[in-house]
């Protein structure tokens, strides 16, 4: 009982998780003073936010050659 509960508890926590729209990696957060970054660790997408602007700016890289 308790083993499902966990397994409950991480596929629900797994929809709060920010992940690329291509490969499904977790996004990895990069942070300075003016922006905040989550980047695909592969390269394929980036969410960039600039809370000062309000403007939140979405890349998709695909490296096959097709959005």
């Amino acid at each position: 009982m308790k083993a499902v509960t966990i397994q409950m508890l991480h596929k629900l926590f797994s929809f709060f998780k920010e992940q690329c729209p291509h490969c499904k990696a977790e996004l990895v957060l990069t942070d300075d003073t003016m922006t905040c970054c989550k980047e695909c660790p592969h390269g394929h997408y980036r969410i960039e936010t600039h809370p000062h602007l309000d403007v939140q700016i979405e890349t998709h890289h695909y490296k096959d050659g097709g959005c």
